[in-house]
């Protein structure tokens, strides 16, 4: 569950589910809403160049950063840089799903892929894929040498726009480079970056522990490249609590919906599943 706040300026929801999911949107124009629905519209960017580590392309990274920045913070209709991560082996069957919703994918990695959309396609992914983990929405990236410029970027950022004070904050990280020996520190960093911005702003913290639940940030760091992206599916799609008492070893939900796509079973056959275990398999093909 995303925060409040950030979803008041960033999702686009219609109390009738169907006007808004119902047809493809179209990935090259502006999402527009009927004054009379009660609908919120939001945050767009611009995809990060990802050149390489000579001095011209640092600065050419950076100046596309400070564009994406400045996207997301002023305009919020424009097109932005969504990744999906999945399980390793899936991505194929992810890319399937994402195309037959309509989107066409930009590039793609053995976790996941990215796609141009908006925020509103994002609430729509995140209803309809089965075999992602997380939908997230880049908010930057920046070029990050150290722990220091890492706190210093992430805090430059308008937080207080973002997220409340009494809001809850969880921040996982991915992180790759030599600059730091323990991955946690960068979790910390962030987590202080954010909490002193908004202290700052607002003259109260927000609470943060390892819940991944409310506002939901991703950090990626690669040697001296480093991504933030807001997580708008808060924990795994791949919990779906439909079994409360599982077998000792039951499957991956998201693992048999791409066995299931793998299969092009499409429910017009019965679907015979003999040693069921807990039942994933059946429950995901009736899905």
């Amino acid at each position: 569950v995303a925060s409040p706040l950030f979803l008041e300026q960033a999702l686009f929801f219609c109390s009738d589910r169907n006007s808004v999911f119902s047809e493809r949107p179209s990935h090259n124009s502006v999402c527009t809403i009927n004054e009379n629905e009660n609908a919120i519209v939001a945050v767009g960017t611009a995809s990060c160049s990802t050149a390489g580590s000579t001095k011209s392309n640092r600065h050419a990274f950076r100046d596309d950063c400070k564009r994406i920045s400045s996207a997301a913070m002023t305009n919020p209709h424009e097109p932005q840089t969504i990744r999906i991560t999945c399980a390793p082996g899936l991505v194929q069957y992810l890319q399937h799903e994402v195309e037959e919703l309509g989107y066409t994918v930009d590039s793609s990695r053995p976790t996941g892929l990215e796609i141009k959309a908006s925020m509103h396609d994002a609430m729509r992914l995140n209803l309809f894929l089965r075999t992602a983990f997380n939908v997230l929405v880049l908010i930057d990236a920046f070029t990050c040498a150290d722990p220091d410029e890492l706190y210093k970027h992430v805090r430059a950022l308008r937080w207080e726009e973002m997220i409340s004070p009494d809001e809850y904050l969880s921040v996982v990280s991915s992180v790759n480079t030599p600059t730091i020996r323990y991955w946690r520190f960068g979790i910390l960093q962030v987590i202080d970056a954010i909490v002193d911005r908004v202290s700052s702003a607002t003259g109260a913290r927000p609470d943060s522990g390892p819940l991944r639940e409310n506002f939901v940030i991703h950090l990626y760091w690669s040697a001296d490249k480093a991504w933030l992206f807001f997580n708008t599916s808060g924990r795994k799609l791949a919990d779906r609590n439909y079994r409360k008492i599982p077998h000792r070893a039951p499957m991956q939900e998201t693992l048999a919906a791409g066995v299931m796509i793998a299969t092009e079973y499409d429910g017009s056959v019965p679907l015979v599943n003999p040693m069921c275990g807990s039942g994933t398999l059946a429950i995901e093909a009736a899905l």
